[in-house]
């Protein structure tokens, strides 16, 4: 519920932010060409998809990591943590 109350705000921030940007545009070059009177809504709304495009590699990359390190119990956690606070190789 709480995430999609949250969709609806950004939505209406990046609606709110067309509707103030409707008549400024900018010149964009590449180097080789160059777009005249692009919508400064399009530059920022494709730059931050352009990003998240960028971004993804890498958040899948650490998801793969994450899978394959083995998961923990609380059993072998608590043995874990006896060992290293056993220095004198005693039991207690």
């Amino acid at each position: 519920m709480w995430r999609f109350i949250g969709l609806i705000i950004v939505l209406a921030v990046f609606l709110a932010f067309i509707g103030f940007n409707l008549d400024n545009s900018c010149d964009i070059s590449f180097g080789f060409a160059k777009i005249e009177q692009a919508p400064v809504y399009l530059t920022v709304l494709v730059s931050l998809v352009l990003g998240l495009v960028c971004a993804l590699p890498l958040a899948l990359v650490r998801r793969i990591k994450k899978k394959k390190e083995p998961a923990k119990g609380l059993l072998a956690a608590a043995t874990e943590s006896k060992d290293k606070n056993n220095t004198h190789g005693i039991d207690s």
